[in-house]
């Protein structure tokens, strides 16, 4: 069982990316067919989850609430990095940038990961490792069509500010959350407090009142994007990510995740009608083959388990 779950690993990396592509969409009509702000999305998007997820412990195995007092800073690090931190700037993001270009810069968390994880974990920075990021931060780019297309999106220095930030708190969530499947911690354990602790944190800046009018709007629509932006945004994404990362290295995970903006790319198609360019089809191509020279399982690859 453990080794399938294992072989499974890089699917629920991929999984989280695409779920976290899906959720600009949300964070976008919240913002500006509701009218929410900032704090308030992102409350209501921890507290619903950490609740689902509170249920579920406690309907399956009310032991995975427990945590050791000397682990107590580390789940305060990824409850305000891992949702605090990330959810503020890529929300920010979001607004102030186009949904793909967003995505791309807290896609770049892998350049912070692998740095930070040679130092924190002594995990090697293989050649392989390398070339997949470059081709995988290259396909981001085209998906964006950054730079390639005149007027294609409106770039501000803030949004870039705060696209950055949310790369590197999400960089940090990787290795603090790393650091605490170490230690045996079960990914549930780690998602709930993570949420949990961040929905401690905005509980009072929230407006609850404009979160009631959104939840009782347009006819249950209000309550559907509410929930889905914390299940789709929030738990699963965290739940498989933190679950991939049981059974490989945090700068591998990271990589694998930077499905992300096409991920968004495709929903857009399918959803909206957004037709992609012939360079935003290129850029998917090219995040498909980094994921694919990531996985093949070739004798440097087994090496790099080893190791």
């Amino acid at each position: 069982m453990s080794e399938t779950y294992g072989k499974l690993a890089p699917v629920l990396a991929v999984l989280a990316g695409v779920f976290w592509g899906s959720e600009g969409s949300f964070v976008r009509i919240l913002m500006r067919d509701y009218g929410m702000d900032n704090i308030t999305i992102m409350e209501t998007r921890v507290m619903a989850a950490a609740l689902m997820m509170l249920a579920f412990i406690l309907l399956r195995n009310p032991a995975l609430l427990r945590f050791r007092k000397r682990d107590a800073l580390l789940f305060l690090l990824i409850g305000f990095c891992g949702s605090v931190g990330l959810n503020y700037c890529y929300n920010a993001a979001i607004d102030l940038l186009s949904l793909a270009l967003s995505a791309v810069l807290l896609d770049l968390c892998p350049l912070y990961t692998l740095v930070i994880a040679y130092f924190a974990f002594r995990e090697k920075i293989t050649g392989r490792k390398v070339f997949s990021l470059v081709l995988a931060i290259l396909g981001c780019i085209l998906v964006s069509g950054f730079g390639f297309e005149e007027g294609a999106m409106s770039i501000t220095f803030a949004g870039l500010v705060f696209g950055l930030a949310s790369g590197l708190f999400n960089a940090l969530n990787g290795i603090f959350s790393k650091q605490l499947t170490g230690k045996g911690y079960d990914p549930w354990t780690l998602t709930f407090y993570s949420m949990a602790i961040a929905s401690l944190m905005c509980l009072l800046p929230a407006d609850w009142h404009m979160a009631a009018e959104v939840f009782c709007a347009d006819g249950g629509r209000g309550a559907a994007v509410l929930l889905l932006n914390s299940l789709v945004g929030a738990m699963l994404p965290f739940l498989f990510f933190s679950m991939a990362l049981v059974h490989m290295d945090a700068g591998k995970a990271s990589i694998l995740s930077t499905v992300e903006p096409a991920a968004a790319m495709v929903l857009g198609f399918l959803l909206f009608g957004e037709t992609p360019t012939s360079l935003m089809m290129l850029g998917m191509a090219i995040v498909i083959a980094a994921l694919i020279l990531l996985n093949l399982p070739t004798k440097e690859a087994f090496v790099d388990e080893k190791d």
